[in-house]
């Protein structure tokens, strides 16, 4: 009887140094320590969609590199462990600190209403919203070719949804989306926005639209987060000319409350230099204009 009162008092002392240790976890959370701003010869930022990298950036500007450290320092350390080179996440921000004889690799993502900061195989921290955010428009600050576009599926006077116009002489185009669905504009017809679905041939007297919609009503769970827009274009020549825009939610949205999905359209995988300027047909477009082909 006296041994079992022992074993009792033993696990009751036990449960209490967990429960204590427990409490003492929360209050007092390990936090990320980052090296000093100064130390850090260069940062490298890319971003993964879907599991594929939209690019690139290299940041040398001491300004920048202070504000990415101390977005990301102070992070809280959560009880999850990170044991692969990446996230398992699709969608995917690497910041990589390059200092003298190291590398420091740090992933951003989002997750379930969260926002966390993994080190591969030393932990994942808890940051908020508006620092992801900053080091998040540190990334699409430093891009190129990228322009914004806002969906505003309650505004009645414009057809929501992105035009795209090419301006070079063609003979046809030839547009895949893997998300949304693509319209073509024709007055000549009622409705004068037809649905093309998510592949469509046109010339270049049609205009054309994505909607991040799939579907002819609007549902807010049905608006799409992100779409790569392959096209190939046969110009009056024969040449052949290819290129992916990729057109994604910017982090900082806020839909539910605004009613406006806010996104990012970022020219990669081009066979001619493209520059992207905005329109003002629609309200706001977009205008690929080709200048020099590659050799």
């Amino acid at each position: 009887m006296l041994k079992k009162i022992k074993y009792q008092n033993v696990s009751i002392i036990i449960i209490f140094i967990m429960l204590i240790g427990g409490i003492w976890f929360f209050a007092n959370p390990e936090r990320l320590v980052l090296p000093n701003p100064n130390d850090i010869m260069s940062i490298e930022m890319e971003q993964f969609n879907e599991e594929s990298s939209l690019g690139k950036v290299d940041i040398y500007d001491q300004e920048s590199i202070k504000r990415i450290v101390s977005a990301l320092k102070d992070a809280k350390k959560t009880m999850r462990y990170s044991t692969n080179d990446y996230p398992v996440q699709s969608n995917f921000l690497i910041v990589r600190l390059n200092l003298i004889g190291e590398r420091r690799t740090l992933c951003l993502y989002a997750e379930q209403g969260g926002y966390y900061i993994e080190e591969p195989y030393v932990g994942i921290y808890k940051s908020d919203r508006s620092k992801s955010v900053d080091v998040y428009k540190i990334y699409t600050d430093n891009e190129i070719q990228k322009l914004r576009w806002e969906y505003m599926p309650a505004r009645s006077s414009i057809f929501p949804a992105l035009p795209i116009t090419f301006n070079i002489p063609i003979d046809e185009i030839l547009v895949t989306v893997n998300k949304g669905t693509l319209y073509i504009h024709d007055d000549t017809k009622v409705p004068n926005y037809i649905n093309m679905g998510q592949e469509v041939i046109f010339n270049n007297n049609e205009k054309i639209l994505w909607s991040p919609l799939e579907n002819d009503f609007f549902d807010s769970s049905g608006v799409s987060d992100q779409c790569d827009l392959q096209f190939k274009i046969i110009s009056e020549s024969g040449q052949s000319l290819s290129g992916r825009l990729h057109i994604t939610q910017m982090m900082e949205t806020n839909p539910e409350n605004t009613g406006i999905w806010t996104y990012l359209a970022t020219m990669y995988d081009h066979d001619a230099k493209l520059s992207l300027s905005y329109s003002d047909e629609y309200d706001l477009g977009i205008v690929c204009q080709m200048i020099t082909p590659k050799d």
